[in-house]
């Protein structure tokens, strides 16, 4: 099929985009390929370089799937911090905290040593995973302090408590006297009286 001059090459630039590692870039594509490959995939141009102040794109870190060679001894390298993780906590029996800093250390090692991660870059990533895990933890620890405290001093936990235990009780009740035995329906389930009100009314 005919195409247009207007028309780029949608194979070679397809190549381009999915392969980086083969040696193509925008510059050795033809003169109407490289006018519409900035366009289509970002690429930078001359004269995006020379404009002042213009971002310009970095390397970003394409991880090896298999970088020893073999992929079998490759996944028990990538099992080896989730054992380290389990046998600090099951087995040395240390504190979830420091078997998780311990655990962080051994992968960003396995990162760099194995699998060539860059050390600024995974530097940045560690940090920033970090900042977010503990952001997040802390602000549901926190609220939860905070919730749990309020029903304990306004009296509603005690309440709540209650309402379980007489929860508890009644479906405890209700299976005795529903067995399939038993020809008459229970009682308890269809009466009003059973059903205790709302446990935050209760004192």
């Amino acid at each position: 099929m005919a195409t247009s001059a207007n028309t780029p090459d949608v194979a070679a630039l397809f190549s381009y985009t999915v392969a980086p590692q083969s040696g193509r870039n925008v510059a050795s594509l033809n003169a109407r390929e490289a006018a519409h490959a900035p366009r289509l995939i970002g690429a930078p141009t001359d004269k995006d370089t020379h404009v002042p102040g213009a971002i310009k794109g970095g390397n970003m870190f394409s991880q090896t799937v298999d970088p020893i060679g073999n992929l079998g001894l490759t996944c028990l390298v990538a099992l080896i911090p989730v054992v380290f993780l389990l046998v600090l906590l099951a087995v040395f029996r240390v504190s979830a905290w420091l078997a998780v800093l311990l655990g962080s250390i051994v992968t960003f090692v396995l990162a760099a040593w194995v699998w060539h991660m860059p050390f600024d870059t995974g530097i940045r990533a560690y940090l920033y995973g970090s900042a977010t895990g503990v952001w997040n933890v802390d602000w549901i620890t926190f609220w939860g302090l905070m919730l749990f405290n309020t029903l304990g001093l306004t009296g509603l936990f005690e309440n709540l408590r209650r309402w379980l235990i007489s929860q508890a009780r009644s479906t405890s009740g209700c299976r005795r006297c529903c067995s399939p035995g038993r020809s008459a329906p229970c009682s308890r389930a269809w009466s009003a009286s059973a059903i205790p009100g709302p446990w935050w009314r209760r004192s």
